[in-house]
């Protein structure tokens, strides 16, 4: 196990020895024991709870601790097999406030179909000014329903680097006059897009507009 762990458990020991030093001090340990039982006998017994009870402590953070390595292990061998999911990221645009663009890798051998982009957790109109990928401009983009649909290759070449699109997006205000230039906090993007592979997967890219802090 990690340090971390380790440094638990020495604590999680160290606070039930203590309390089974301590108590007798505080306490009239007898008190908790019958009368016609020996308090030698009691406290061996008192003893022998705690070291259970230090032991479930450490069987429950062995389990998580184990069960969060089974997790990053996962995470690491799809991203050796190249099953790893795709990722977006918004940032606004450095040049204007009322634009925002979107960048979608594809950690994945598989290619990702882009269908559609939106911002949603308020009451807008989305358009797409420009769209990419890997820095090739895709023509004739402006609908937010990408038809066909925008094909980012898989990461097949491991020596090389992902293959990312980048999408450049407004939001018009419910009048449809006006661009939207302050983004409510809880204002997230979603791509919906597909994984070219067997079932053709369909999944739900999202991502805050303006980051928390």
């Amino acid at each position: 196990m990690g340090r971390s762990a380790w440094t638990i458990i020495f604590y999680a020991y160290c606070v039930v020895l203590a309390a089974v030093i301590l108590l007798p001090t505080y306490t009239d340990a007898l008190d908790y024991c019958p009368k016609e039982e020996d308090g030698v006998m009691c406290v061996r017994e008192w003893f022998g709870t705690a070291s259970g009870y230090f032991a479930t402590i450490v069987a429950a953070i062995t389990i998580t601790y184990l069960y969060q390595q089974n997790n990053e292990l996962k995470k690491q061998t799809q991203f050796t097999i190249g099953d790893a999911s795709a990722t977006l990221d918004v940032v606004p645009h450095h040049k204007t406030d009322d634009e925002i663009v979107v960048r979608i890798v594809n950690w994945n051998r598989r290619s990702l179909l882009l269908r559609r982009v939106e911002i949603i957790g308020m009451d807008c109109a989305t358009f797409v000014l420009k769209a990419e990928v890997d820095d090739v401009l895709i023509p004739d983009v402006l609908s937010p329903n990408f038809e066909p649909p925008i094909d980012v290759n898989g990461w097949e070449d491991r020596n090389d680097k992902p293959h990312v699109a980048k999408l450049r997006v407004f939001a018009m205000d419910p009048t449809g006059s006006v661009r939207v230039r302050d983004w409510p906090a809880g204002t997230r993007v979603a791509v919906t897009a597909q994984v070219v592979g067997d079932r053709h997967d369909k999944k739900i890219l999202t991502g805050d507009v303006m980051p928390e802090g």
